[in-house]
This record gives C-alpha cells, sequence and structure tokens, in this order.
C-alpha cells in the first residue's frame, strides 16, 4: 500500500510538473499574440493616421476648388453684367443717334 501512495504521488508530482509545462508553454504562445496584437495594432493606427490625413488633403483640395469655382464664376458674371452695360449703352447711343438722324 505505501508503494502505491508513493506511486500515487510520484505521478502527481509528474503531473503538475506537466501542467506547469503546459501552463508556461501557453504563457509564452499568449504573450506572442500579444505581442502580434500589438504590432498589428500600431499597423492599424499608421494607417488610420495615413487614410485620415489623406481624407483631409482631399477636403481641403476639394475646397480649395470650390473656392476658385466660386471666384471665376463671380468673375464671369461680373463681366457679363459689364457686357450687358456696354451694349445697353451702345444701343442707347444708336437710338439717340437715330432718333436725331431722323430728325434732321
Amino acid at each position: 500500500e505505501h508503494e502505491a501512495i508513493v506511486g500515487k504521488l510520484q505521478q502527481e508530482k509528474k503531473d503538475g510538473a506537466t501542467r506547469q509545462k503546459k501552463e508556461l508553454s501557453l504563457q509564452r504562445e499568449l504573450e506572442g499574440i500579444r505581442q502580434e496584437l500589438s504590432l498589428k495594432e500600431n499597423d492599424v493606427n499608421d494607417l488610420s493616421a495615413k487614410f485620415q490625413a489623406e481624407v483631409n488633403r482631399h477636403a481641403l483640395e476639394l475646397k480649395s476648388l470650390q473656392t476658385e469655382h466660386a471666384s471665376h464664376t463671380t468673375m464671369i458674371e461680373t463681366r457679363g453684367a459689364e457686357i450687358v452695360s456696354d451694349l445697353e449703352d451702345d444701343i442707347s447711343k444708336l437710338e439717340k443717334r437715330a432718333v436725331a438722324d431722323k430728325a434732321e
């Protein structure tokens, strides 16, 4: 019976050592996974920052184009109004000249 108890204790000791090795192996594996996740998180953060920078750059470019477009539109409208005004003046002068020519 004594030998059975000793055998059982030795087996439990062996099983405990095996569990301890397995736990240590799992802890190392978990640490490796944590490091890998940390690297991936850094990559994701870098990509996110680059994406946001591109979004901001495009937004600024779009705003610049909109401002330029508005400026060109205003310039065209102003020049168009000047041309219409000049034409109206010329028409008025021609009408006055025509009236004066008829009166002669």
